[in-house]
């Protein structure tokens, strides 16, 4: 349930109570589409957008302050474990350490199961380091 409603240029940013933040694109007033969504971890109650920030105030949570900047939110690229923006080397020297159970820092194991077989292994590491170097990989996953 919407609770309160900022707008800015042509987007709608929603308080949707324990849905979090929606973003609204209502550049086209006959047709709105939902550009994105963000989970509070609590009830978002109020929200005012102000440059590239939403303030959102979510319930227990406290006030959270979401980048609203496009870029922010994109999804990292899979094999991209660091999330640098980028898949390299060190990419595959992480899941390495990782599927030999080392400690590793900034590590998204989301997008390390390269091969799409519900493991991150070492054949991810490996798929990873061929991709890197410019070799066919032909077990990538397809998102």
């Amino acid at each position: 349930a919407a609770i309160d409603v900022y707008v800015s240029g042509s987007y709608a940013y929603v308080a949707d109570d324990e849905a979090g933040l929606k973003v609204i694109d209502i550049s086209d007033p006959s047709s709105p589409k939902i550009a994105g969504s963000v989970d509070t971890d609590g009830a978002a109650n109020c929200v005012y957008v102000s440059g590239s920030y939403a303030y959102v105030g979510a319930g227990y949570a406290g006030l959270k302050i979401i980048d609203i900047r496009p870029e922010a939110h994109q999804p990292p690229e899979r094999g991209d474990v660091n999330g640098d923006g980028t898949v390299n080397i060190v990419d595959a020297l992480f899941v390495a350490r990782y599927a030999v159970h080392l400690p590793v820092n900034n590590f998204d194991a989301d997008v390390a199961d390269v091969n799409c077989d519900g493991t991150v292994n070492i054949v991810d590491a490996l798929f990873i380091a061929r991709k890197v170097v410019g070799l066919p990989v032909p077990g990538w996953c397809k998102d």
